[in-house]
């Protein structure tokens, strides 16, 4: 009886053991068929280790197949930025053109008005007893048609700048010192030190002014500065309050074009053919600040966006006081009909020369 007893607790034993080791290798088998794949070897759900074989119901990816996606998903971005750049720049441009012509068409209404453009008003009175030298720039004169009304009238022009008045009243500086969106374009992405100037002018008054850079210029002509520039041009004209001639250049905007204000009547090139305004880069020339007279303009003896490192950022850069921009291939400008074009980056140095006069019949046209 004993004997039996003792066979029959042993069957028993043995049932669940067997049950108990079916039950493991469920638990094996369903482990291995959803197992995370390392390197290329998966747990095989019948076989151990397998290489390069998978079961219908795995659901990992083998670390070559993660590579191959990710080198597609490289590929495929590589393609596309260049395409979103390029897609962004185009609207920059586009808004640094729409801007670029708000300004032309404020000169124009000016013009209209007032039967001559608006003119640039020097810090010396150049032997004019009746002037009052208040550094005033022409962007300044052209705020109300440029629906800055309330901004123009909130400024006090009176005075001398060399007295520390003129555009440097203390009720200017908040203004002056402030880049204004119109006048900026899109694609300059000039560092933060670029967005203003406290040295523009040597008087003491100007040294503690801070004047805001700006992107757009009116253009002055030809003309060799300082009579030693590299790339040489027509006499220099922007020195006649300090008794050299010519005193009138041969553009659309100069330091002390208050003398001789250049009228519609004065393009015999035709206002097709002349530009009056363009784009610069703060950080190549200096001098480019909206507010002041002597930082209004560019001359269009050198190449358009030429760049001499070894002249960026000092005061002598006679061969950086041209045209710039940020634009892929040339720069923008307007035109005296108010349309506005890209002049490429190798246009005939002579051709963009002669599309800044007004009156010296070169026989050119528009690229």
């Amino acid at each position: 009886m004993s004997t039996r007893s003792s066979l029959t607790s042993a069957g028993f034993k043995t049932v669940a053991g067997v049950a108990r080791l079916r039950a493991c290798t469920e638990k094996i088998r369903t482990l291995a068929s959803s197992a995370t794949v390392i390197g290329s070897f998966r747990i095989g759900s019948r076989s151990g280790f397998r290489r390069g074989t998978r079961d219908a119901s795995s659901t990992g990816f083998t670390l070559v197949e993660l590579l191959v996606v990710i080198a597609i998903i490289g590929v495929l971005v590589a393609l596309l930025l260049p395409a979103v750049q390029a897609a962004r720049e185009s609207a920059r441009r586009t808004e640094c053109s729409n801007r670029l012509k708000q300004i032309g068409l404020a000169i124009l209404n000016y013009e209209s008005q007032f039967q001559q453009f608006p003119v640039n008003i020097p810090q010396d009175a150049c032997g004019d007893e009746s002037l009052v030298p208040t550094g005033v720039s022409w962007m300044i004169q052209i705020l109300p048609y440029l629906e800055q009304q309330a901004l123009f009238d909130s400024m006090d022009l009176d005075g001398p700048m060399a007295q520390g008045k003129g555009i440097l009243n203390r009720q200017n500086r908040p203004i002056i010192g402030q880049q204004l969106p119109f006048y900026l374009c899109p694609s300059d992405n000039s560092e933060e030190g670029e967005s203003v100037r406290t040295d523009v002018w040597h008087y003491p008054a100007a040294a503690r002014a801070a004047l805001a850079t700006m992107n757009y210029a009116g253009a002055l002509g030809p003309h060799n500065v300082n009579d030693a520039s590299t790339f040489g041009g027509l006499r220099y004209c922007n020195n006649y309050c300090y008794g050299f001639k010519p005193k009138e250049c041969t553009g659309s905007f100069w330091r002390h074009s208050y003398i001789a204000p250049p009228t519609m009547a004065s393009f015999e090139d035709g206002t097709s053919n002349t530009y009056i305004a363009g784009e610069v880069v703060p950080e190549y020339d200096h001098f480019k600040v909206w507010a002041l007279a002597n930082g209004s303009f560019a001359y269009s003896h050198a190449p358009i966006n030429y760049v001499d490192p070894a002249q960026v950022g000092t005061w002598l850069a006679l061969d950086q006081v041209g045209f710039h921009s940020r634009h892929p291939g040339g720069a923008q400008f307007v035109w005296g009909d108010g349309r506005v074009s890209l002049l490429t980056d190798t246009t005939d140095l002579e051709v963009s020369r002669a599309l800044s006069t007004r009156a010296l019949h070169e026989v050119v046209s528009p690229p």
